[in-house]
């Protein structure tokens, strides 16, 4: 990953730590990509791989492919998501590091575009309810990320200050919300998560670190 930033033992030290969900905390892209691909056959669209992946940032690129009915779309995308729910796991690295966060006194944010029914369950099943003291969903906000609506709300829920507190994300979006909050940012840039992205797009707004393992957040401790 030539020009970005490696964690060091130097960097800032944070108190309030706030997770992307899909893609950083569990392991749900392939889900989101195979639910893509079932929603497109049912406009009978085959879509190549290159295009799938665009869909994780932005949907507009289906309706280019011929989707008529977005509603439809995304109703089939979540009850495959629905259907495929205690597939969900943590990402390698995950819970060793919420345990060490919680053991430090150090609070824990969840901050998701995702509605509550696709985190809240998984949480409880993976029992790590209490290893985050406020979970906030799309169902909580007007504006989603990149807006700094969720963060801002997230650091309130956590009673915390912005200077001390620190974004973690797989994507392009993660990275913008929280500069848009005025937080520091950490991309999660795993190997396997670059499979399912365009490459470059958050690396190109300069991240405060990139880590490509999740345990690489403990030195932020």
């Amino acid at each position: 990953m030539e020009g970005t930033k490696r964690v060091t033992g130097n960097h800032k030290k944070f108190e309030y730590f706030l997770f992307d969900w899909d893609g950083c905390l569990v392991d749900t892209l392939p889900i989101w990509l195979e639910g893509m691909r079932v929603a497109l056959s049912v406009f009978n669209i085959d879509a190549p791989y290159e295009y799938l992946k665009r869909g994780f940032q932005s949907w507009d690129v289906f309706r280019d492919l011929g989707v008529t009915d977005m509603d439809l779309f995304a109703e089939e995308v979540n009850q495959y998501l629905h259907t495929h729910i205690n597939d969900i796991k943590f990402n390698d690295g995950v819970p060793n590091l919420l345990k060490r966060l919680k053991a430090n006194g150090l609070k824990s944010a969840i901050v998701s575009s995702a509605e509550e029914p696709r985190v809240l369950p998984v949480l409880k099943r993976l029992g790590a309810t209490d290893f985050f003291e406020c979970v906030i969903t799309r169902d909580d906000v007007a504006r989603l990320k990149p807006d700094p609506e969720p963060i801002e709300k997230a650091i309130h829920g956590l009673s915390g200050q912005k200077e001390k507190a620190v974004i973690i994300g797989d994507s392009v979006v993660d990275v913008e919300s929280g500069i848009n909050a005025g937080i520091s940012t950490v991309w999660f840039s795993s190997q396997f998560n670059q499979a399912y992205y365009l490459n470059g797009q958050a690396s190109d707004l300069n991240p405060d670190l990139t880590i490509f393992h999740m345990s690489e957040v403990e030195k932020l401790i």
